[in-house]
């Protein structure tokens, strides 16, 4: 089995977070377009990717390529 090293885990994390923060800011962006003005809700609308980030962290814990296995390697 590969080792997976921590700062691997880190990469993975901050490119996915990228993806989901520049999601929601088109989302926002949409949004403002479509409107002209920004819902008063931001955070609320924050939920979704913060969702989507923990289905991903959990996935890859059980895929056992997560920060547990790095830490054990």
């Amino acid at each position: 089995m590969q080792k997976i090293t921590l700062s691997e885990v880190f990469i993975k994390d901050l490119r996915i977070i990228g993806f989901l923060a520049g999601s929601w800011a088109i989302g926002l962006f949409s949004i403002w377009c479509n409107t002209g003005k920004l819902p008063e809700d931001l955070g609320r609308l924050g939920l979704i990717p913060l969702a989507n980030y923990i289905a991903y962290r959990i996935i890859e814990e059980l895929k056992k390529e997560g920060y547990v296995r790095a830490l054990q390697n």
